[in-house]
């Protein structure tokens, strides 16, 4: 499309003016120069690629659920829950290990999981319901995967700036986290299209596709960490 396009094209030019004034202001929106710490660049560099795998599944899983095995919004909303809680639960402990051993090792692990995870649901989830024998279990390792790594990489990125730039850090992450949210969703959709609802096998293919792209992402966004510094949190 000749639009969209377009619009790609015009989002780039505003993004190179955008970065050019923040290197030329005195007193910029972004402070670039974070960028020059590795540990900065490459968690937020992760935080981009792991946010296209985790929003990027999180509409598939909605999308399945209603679209193929029926479930109303509310019952969707409700199937998915397990998994954030689990997050919440693993959150603490894992970031006092990162305290403790580097963000590094957490990271990487959190990253493998949380991939493996999706691609749990490539291999295990069908066409015929199956919430308690497939889809909990699915949902529980999300959650391991997700606490692991969502929570110690924004703190890996901030931990990694110098305390007065400590919101300018959070801010710069958070938008990385919202440009890979863009970037998954987009491509999730593309990637299901508008498969032949009497076509089983091509429904279920569509949406093979579409959680192999966030498994990818998120084992990529683990792969990535390797080259977090090995320093424990200043």
């Amino acid at each position: 499309s000749v639009a969209v396009v377009g619009c790609f094209v015009v989002a780039l030019l505003l993004g190179f003016w955008f970065v050019r004034r923040c290197l030329r202001h005195r007193s910029p929106i972004f402070d670039l120069g974070l960028f020059r710490d590795r540990t900065f660049s490459v968690t937020n560099a992760m935080t981009v690629v792991a946010g296209a795998g985790f929003y990027g599944y999180t509409l598939v899983n909605v999308l399945f659920l209603v679209g193929v095995w029926d479930y109303s919004v509310l019952q969707a909303g409700l199937a998915i829950t397990p998994g954030p809680f689990v997050a919440a639960a693993v959150a603490g402990p894992t970031s006092r290990m990162a305290q403790r051993f580097g963000h590094r090792p957490v990271l990487v692990a959190g990253g493998l999981i949380w991939g493996l995870a999706v691609f749990w649901f490539v291999q295990r989830v069908g066409l015929e319901p199956d919430f308690l024998g497939v889809w909990l279990p699915g949902m529980i390792l999300l959650g391991i995967g997700a606490g692991a790594l969502f929570p110690n990489l924004s703190g890996a990125a901030v931990a990694s700036a110098p305390g007065e730039s400590f919101g300018t850090a959070s801010g710069l992450n958070s938008v990385a986290r919202q440009v890979g949210a863009a970037f998954g969703v987009a491509a999730v959709i593309a990637l299901i299209g508008n498969p032949d609802p009497t076509d089983p096998a091509g429904v279920e293919a569509a949406f093979d596709h579409a959680w192999t792209f966030s498994a990818v992402c998120l084992w990529l966004a683990g792969l990535g960490c390797l080259a977090v510094s090995a320093a424990r949190d200043r």
